[in-house]
């Protein structure tokens, strides 16, 4: 599926919103799958756009004969290919199950062994939604080697991690710390036209840097020049407590972050990851 072209909406900044028009839903299994197929029909039913649901492989197909291994991310060297099968069945039993009502448009992707492949189609989308802590089969993963980590890194698309739904979306946070992609949340977030009746709160890691501050200045600038209200939440500093910041998170359904996981050096290795934290407690990371 190629990106579909979207009218442009001008806005009081200038900024030229691109709303998504096409949707992807990775189905991996996992405890956060149903929550991200129900949040994958209800983005696709606000947005009015074409919702698509990505397998791995087809386990329905007679399986490849090239063991899973060898088919898949050279990363991945302990694949049980039963358990992939038995995670693609079902989640795709739970996607047609709740789309069985629903009017939107659907189509499904499913795939042999070469899943890079199949991810970097479904990946054309102009979001994909992932299920949180998800391996390949399904089975739980740590966040650095899940597939969203993966994809995030891959950096080709807008990644909607969803680990919980929540009720609703009334307040998102945009996590600022000195990384290039984290000067870009705002434009990406504005860009998707996610959630656009939230509150918007930017939180600085370490604003005694000096790109912190300017990351900081250029999104609150942006947003404003956008219609957006944001607040400037007090700073972090980069030795903070992980119960602090979760105290800070707790508050927001959503946050909007450059990464999952981001440990540069030797004392990034000894500190608390402040991404790592936003990915264990926020129900829904936006990487746009």
């Amino acid at each position: 599926m190629r990106p579909v072209t979207v009218p442009r909406i001008p806005q009081k900044s200038g900024l030229e919103h691109h709303h998504p028009r096409t949707v992807a839903c990775l189905l991996l299994g996992g405890r956060a799958q149903a929550a991200t197929i129900a949040m994958s029909f209800e983005i696709a039913a606000f947005h009015a756009a074409q919702l698509t649901a990505v397998a791995l492989i087809d386990p329905f197909a007679p399986p490849p004969r090239v063991p899973f291994s060898q088919g898949l991310w050279s990363w991945v060297e302990d694949v049980d290919p039963a358990a992939m099968r038995d995670a693609a069945r079902l989640s795709i039993e739970k996607f047609e199950t709740h789309g069985c009502d629903k009017a939107l448009p659907v189509s499904r992707i499913v795939g042999g062994s070469d899943a890079m492949e199949l991810t970097e189609t479904g990946a054309e989308a102009d979001l994909v939604l992932v299920p949180a802590n998800a391996r390949i089969d399904g089975s739980w993963a740590e966040v650095w080697s899940e597939v969203a980590w993966f994809l995030v890194q891959r950096g080709h698309v807008s990644i909607l991690r969803v680990s919980r739904r929540p009720l609703d979306v009334r307040k998102v946070i945009l996590i600022v710390s000195s990384t290039g992609r984290c000067s870009q949340l705002a434009h990406g977030y504005l860009e998707l036209g996610l959630w656009p009746e939230a509150s918007v709160s930017i939180l600085p890691i370490g604003d005694y840097r000096p790109r912190v501050a300017e990351n900081v200045e250029a999104q609150l600038a942006l947003l404003q020049a956008s219609g957006r209200d944001p607040s400037l939440l007090p700073p972090i500093d980069l030795d903070f407590e992980a119960a602090d910041l979760e105290q800070i998170l707790s508050p927001f359904p959503a946050a909007v972050v450059g990464h999952l996981s981001y440990r540069a050096g030797w004392f990034d290795a000894v500190r608390s990851d402040p991404f790592e934290i936003v990915a264990s407690r926020v129900p829904l990371v936006l990487i746009p």
